[in-house]
């Protein structure tokens, strides 16, 4: 932006920016002679993807550089190919060295040069104008991949460096919060901290709070739904990314989920009412208060914080935010404007409002203290009968109703056998299905469901 006016009145971006620096300085361009100005960037949570494809081919992993290398030195054994010339177009390359895009190439090959390992040529006499002037020169003879000087370490700290903050620019956009103290606090700026109050009052998220702020306080979703979450969360610790984990909870039939078994997950379908973008809301919420995290990368996975494991031993944690991260779940699906839940499965109506607006867990108990079997529990509350068995098991685990009383869906002989099955054949107690191929045929995934809770609670 090679721009030197003084009265520029809007700075645009189309696409996100590729830093906070980057943005900083680019939106600076306005404003400059004090009248009031605007920075406006039009962006979606899934630009990303455009950004990450840049990071991943301009720092490309170990075993693309070495698949160069050995392609530069096809011909040559080791000891030899120093000063050869190489005239091939990175098009080329690419499809020869199947490094898939022109783009890694070049990547690849400046990193090579930086070690000088190779150089780019250009011929002023034109003497190769065939070639359009232009060539690599081998600078060092083949050698064994341990011996090739590329400080790989550094690579993927750089690497690191570019998803870090590709990762602040999605909180400066998506995080609930002032956008202005955002970047103060990026650029440790105290003294404009110490002068900023709560909120600027000028970013997009302050004005639309002021809009809010005479809104009464709503509950957007249970408070029990951020236990699920951070339980399915712990469970799949750092093994999976968040659209894998949103496809569980809402049941999705896609192929991988049930190829990766995760279909017999105790938490499949459990928020089966909801959209995706209520559970992506939830995901950002956890992470923005530090419940469970997101790694860096192309395929960012989902784990869970030395805080969310101790919110989920102490509920109080957890609740002590609930307040908070309801009220910008509220402020996000707002802007959104769709609806919070999803149309039920053969159903034209949608789910039952009220869910939204009390704990969907005391629903059930309160039906089942009224004697209700859970069949009847199911139709009336229009859910799912394995949805209504989870809430039992759960409303076990939250010292809702007791051993005595969960006892009544199972049978104690039952349970000692599938805990034996699973101790004596080492199996993995959050996927059910392989649980279930080692018990007796009449054993239900409720039964198994009862059993691994009673255990986790020394009452077995």
């Amino acid at each position: 932006m090679g721009i030197d006016k003084s009265d520029i009145r809007y700075v645009i971006h189309y696409n996100r920016p590729r830093s906070i620096e980057n943005y900083y300085q680019e939106a600076g361009r306005a404003w400059r002679d004090g009248k009031t100005s605007y920075s406006i960037i039009i962006a979606s949570y899934q630009d990303s993807i455009i950004q990450e494809f840049f990071i991943e081919n301009t720092y490309p992993p170990k075993t693309d550089v070495l698949k160069l290398y050995d392609y530069l030195h096809k011909n040559h054994a080791l000891g030899e190919g120093r000063g050869q010339n190489i005239l091939k177009t990175y098009h080329s390359i690419a499809i020869e060295a199947d490094l898939k895009n022109d783009m890694k190439v070049g990547s690849i090959i400046k990193i090579l040069e930086k070690y000088w390992v190779v150089q780019r040529w250009f011929d002023a006499d034109g003497q190769n104008s065939d070639f359009r002037w232009r060539w690599l020169t081998l600078l060092t003879q083949k050698t064994p991949h341990e011996n090739i000087p590329v400080l790989w370490n550094h690579q993927n700290v750089l690497k690191d460096e570019a998803y870090f903050k590709l990762e602040q620019v999605k909180k400066l956009l998506f995080k609930p919060g002032c956008r202005k103290r955002f970047i103060l606090e990026y650029f440790w700026d105290k003294k404009d901290i110490e002068n900023l109050w709560e909120n600027c009052g000028m970013c997009d998220y302050c004005i639309d709070k002021k809009k809010f702020e005479n809104t009464p306080n709503q509950e957007v979703i249970p408070p029990n739904v951020f236990f699920l979450v951070l339980e399915l969360v712990k469970k799949l610790d750092d093994k999976f990314w968040i659209q894998t984990l949103l496809w569980v909870l809402i049941g999705s039939q896609d192929k991988k989920i049930k190829e990766w078994n995760l279909d017999t997950q105790s938490d499949y379908w459990v928020l089966e009412i909801y959209t995706k973008d209520v559970i992506q809301a939830i995901f950002e919420e956890l992470i923005s208060q530090e419940f469970i995290y997101k790694s860096f990368g192309q395929y960012p996975k989902i784990g869970i914080t030395l805080k969310g494991k101790e919110s989920l031993l102490k509920n109080e944690i957890l609740l002590e935010h609930n307040s908070s991260m309801q009220s910008s779940l509220f402020m996000r699906l707002q802007q959104k404007g769709n609806s919070h839940t999803k149309p039920k499965k053969n159903s034209p109506t949608p789910a039952k409002v009220v869910v939204e607006k009390i704990d969907t867990y005391t629903q059930t108990l309160k039906l089942y203290q009224s004697w209700e079997n859970l069949e009847n529990i199911a139709k009336m509350r229009e859910l799912w009968i394995q949805t209504i068995e989870w809430h039992i098991v759960k409303l076990y685990e939250f010292w809702k109703i007791s051993l005595q009383e969960i006892m009544n869906f199972s049978d104690l002989e039952t349970l000692k056998e599938i805990k034996k099955n699973i101790q004596e054949n080492n199996l993995e107690p959050n996927l059910l299905q392989p649980i279930k191929e080692k018990c007796h045929p009449n054993t239900t995934y409720f039964d198994i469901k009862i059993c691994l809770a009673v255990m986790e609670k020394w009452d077995l």
